[in-house]
């Protein structure tokens, strides 16, 4: 009888330590991925560079029209 608790609390600790292990390595990379200096700041950059390069491509566009129709002013 002692032999047989003995084993169920040892498989069934090991298990909850596995689960545990587990869980503590899935939050850590959530956490990572959700720092600023994870994946948040990645796309907050990106974000950042492609809304420069839409501002300054739409400003040439609109820049390249005004010189074709004449300046613009007149």
């Amino acid at each position: 009888m002692l032999v047989s608790l003995r084993k169920f609390f040892t498989e069934k600790g090991q298990g909850i330590v596995e689960y545990a292990v587990l869980l503590a390595f899935v939050v850590a990379i959530a956490a990572y991925l959700f720092s600023n200096t994870g994946i948040k700041g990645e796309v907050s950059n990106t974000f950042s560079k492609t809304v420069s390069v839409l501002s300054s491509g739409n400003n040439a566009t609109n820049n390249a029209s005004g010189q074709q129709q004449g300046g613009g002013q007149g």
